[in-house]
């Protein structure tokens, strides 16, 4: 019996070293097979219009460590279902490469290749609380620019159309074309002024899209309040960005255009946000204050070991 014990352990090790090193040999093959994307998704995130991609990353490493816990105590085990994952993904990025040839499509299977090992090695309980950091990777990757235009186009037609009201609503002669500006000035002197794909607020709306994802799954919350912190940025960096157009546009009007093209249009960029920022944390304190006192008797009630559906009848009459 005692010589059983030490067998069983041995036999034990050299599994899982064979798990591992057979792991180490796929992930070389998958590295080398993704190298192209690789190198192109860095030369993209080099663009001005995907500078915050480099940030994607160290939220997903901020949403590990905040479920640090959990993840530590979830058991591990080999799947064979990741395994396949793992195939689907290699399959997936050859069918994007070679028949859809889009670039964007092969870089959304870099994730699923990811989850598909974590799913292999660390078992389903791993892999589900690894879903969200790893897929919100999704967001670091470039669009194609045709889509990017296609989304860029609208949002500069509609902070041109929002300025110029605003801008009426205040006595100034503005005329508006698609996202050209035509401001009569104190002078009387017509100053154009084209909102660009620059400043049609894509960018801002992107990332706190993104910044927007990470505060829905930093902490427990219900779907519905994860939904609206996801989507909540959206609205803010639209808003922001009219201003940011409204502010510049008002330079013309006192016939600064030099100061408007250059320092406020940088400037109002990096100061508005600090308050997009802050609106986006508000919306999600707001979100946490609500419901939060139904929650608490809840907790009592669990603690007293009584019937957690008294509260909620007390609560809806």
């Amino acid at each position: 019996m005692l010589s059983e014990g030490p067998q069983v352990v041995t036999s034990e090790r050299v599994v899982s070293r064979a798990v591992w090193i057979r792991a180490a040999i796929l992930t070389l093959l998958v590295g080398a097979f993704f190298r192209d994307s690789l190198t192109l998704l860095y030369g993209r995130l080099s663009e001005p219009n995907w500078t915050y991609g480099y940030m994607i990353p160290l939220f997903s490493a901020m949403l590990l460590y905040f479920w640090r816990d959990e993840l530590f105590r979830a058991p591990r085990r080999v799947c064979s279902w990741g395994l396949v994952v793992v195939i689907v993904s290699m399959l997936a990025k050859a069918y994007a490469e070679v028949v859809l040839t889009n670039n964007w499509a092969t870089q959304l299977t870099l994730p699923l290749m990811v989850w598909g090992l974590i799913l292999w090695l660390c078992g389903p309980r791993v892999a589900k609380i690894c879903f969200v950091p790893v897929f919100y990777l999704c967001l670091a990757m470039p669009w194609p620019d045709g889509l990017y235009t296609r989304i860029s186009v609208p949002l500069q037609n509609f902070a041109a159309q929002a300025s110029a009201s605003i801008l009426r609503a205040f006595g100034v002669t503005i005329n508006v074309t698609n996202s050209s500006l035509d401001i009569t000035s104190v002078s009387g002197k017509i100053h154009p002024l084209v909102v660009a794909e620059a400043c049609s607020g894509i960018r801002s709306l992107l990332g706190f899209f993104a910044l927007g994802v990470a505060m829905a799954f930093v902490q427990p919350r219900y779907r519905w309040q994860q939904v609206m912190l996801i989507f909540g940025g959206i609205p803010i960096a639209i808003f922001t960005n009219v201003l940011r157009v409204t502010i510049t546009a008002t330079m013309f009007v006192q016939d600064k255009p030099e100061l408007g093209r250059d320092f406020m249009h940088t400037a109002t960029g990096v100061v508005l946000m600090i308050p997009a920022l802050l609106l986006l944390i508000l919306l999600g304190m707001l979100l946490d204050m609500m419901y939060i006192d139904g929650d608490d008797e809840d907790e009592e009630a669990d603690e007293d070991g009584g019937n957690t559906d008294a509260p909620d009848g007390e609560e809806q009459a």
